[in-house]
């Protein structure tokens, strides 16, 4: 790490304690089922103990497979400039069957987002069986009622992963990414689809991932700081 990206936290502590800004570290985002998730409601949780940290509340699932959302597993991270939650579970369909889990949460502020992706881990869909994963963002706002359709009142984008094994040569996208124009509240709805009624199908995990730009009110703290370093220093 630079010298410079080393003074950052310090800056901010002397920038709050001269301009009279709280700095609050909300709490954590915890590794826990989606029921846990569900359970936090509009209260949500960060994904860091920073005062910049990406906010995730209004956890839902809706299931038409044998899963409930005890049996789905969260696991919460916050790579540099992003912030990422990882669904695990045994996503698996025999011969014959076909399941689908919707799972939504609302992103907000104070992160300004620009971008976000979606990963899908699996073990391989064979004899014609084909695993999917849909996420739907609602750019700029939270879906209107996201257990329900897409109805959304931003701007509605769509990321599509997928591995497909009905053809003689197996194809596959199991990374999607799409960037927009910045916003603070980002709705997401992920539709995971498991197709066997030809073959096996099955899906580890998946991730949403968001990217976000430096928090306009922690630049400002930044350059305060350096400004009373400068004139202590005079």
């Amino acid at each position: 790490m630079s010298n410079g990206l080393k003074c950052i936290p310090a800056l901010l502590l002397l920038a709050s304690t001269c301009l009279g800004v709280p700095i609050v570290a909300p709490p954590g985002c915890a590794l826990g089922s989606l029921k846990d998730y569900i359970a936090l409601g509009s209260k949500g949780c960060t994904l860091s103990p920073t005062p910049t940290a990406m906010k995730v509340s209004d956890f839902g699932f809706v299931t038409a497979g044998p899963l409930d959302e005890s049996q789905i597993h969260v696991t919460p991270s916050a790579p540099r400039s992003s912030g990422s939650l990882r669904f695990s579970a045994d996503f698996l369909a025999p011969t014959g069957k076909t399941f689908d889990y919707l799972t939504f949460f609302t992103i907000d502020p104070p992160p300004i987002i620009h971008g976000f992706e979606t990963d899908m881990e699996t073990f391989t869909p064979k004899n014609g069986g084909k695993a999917s994963v849909t996420t739907e963002l609602c750019i700029g706002a939270a879906f209107s009622n996201p257990a329900k359709d897409n109805s959304c009142k931003g701007t509605l984008l769509k990321l599509f992963v997928f591995y497909d094994s009905s053809g003689t040569i197996p194809i596959f996208q199991l990374k999607d990414r799409v960037n927009f124009d910045a916003a603070g509240i980002v709705g997401v709805r992920s539709l995971l689809s498991l197709d066997a009624k030809v073959g096996t199908s099955d899906i580890g995990a998946y991730a949403n991932t968001s990217f976000v730009l430096p928090e306009p009110s922690t630049a400002i703290l930044v350059l305060a700081g350096l400004g009373l370093l400068f004139l202590r220093r005079r």
